[in-house]
């Protein structure tokens, strides 16, 4: 069954943490500050988890399919086979360094293929060390 294609309007991330604010609010079509208002963290400071943004666009009539990778070795493949499209619109969660650890940063990926930074507009790919989750939302 073909998807749906969704247009999908950057956000821009207002907060050092809220890569993940401005991914919902890409999913759900709002404004950054609209989605802000239903956390109370200080996204200054801390981010919200894939989890906790899972469940807020799920309880906005959306369903979702997740995509976790393992790999050994080739990172570059692993990658690869990660940034598959599969949804009409993702969140794909990734480790932008080999060093950084378990620090990641959110991504907005359409049906395409084509990516949406919320902290940087000019990028249109996935730049990172390795793609760690992946999820694939549809509007029910």
């Amino acid at each position: 069954m073909p998807q749906k294609r969704v247009r999908i309007r950057h956000v821009q991330q207002e907060h050092k943490s809220g890569c993940l604010v401005a991914c919902i609010a890409m999913v759900l079509g709002w404004e950054y500050d609209d989605v802000v208002t239903h956390f109370k963290n200080d996204f200054d400071r801390c981010g919200i988890d894939g989890e906790l943004a899972k469940e807020f666009i799920c309880e906005h009539r959306y369903s979702v399919i997740e995509k976790r990778g393992s790999h050994y070795g080739d990172v570059k493949e692993h990658n690869k086979r990660m940034l598959e499209p599969f949804a009409p619109v993702h969140i794909v969660s990734v480790q932008q360094f080999k060093d950084s650890g378990k620090i990641s940063h959110a991504l907005v990926m359409d049906s395409k293929g084509n990516v949406l930074d919320p902290h940087d507009p000019g990028i249109k790919e996935v730049e990172c060390y390795e793609v760690l989750h992946i999820m694939g939302f549809w509007k029910d």
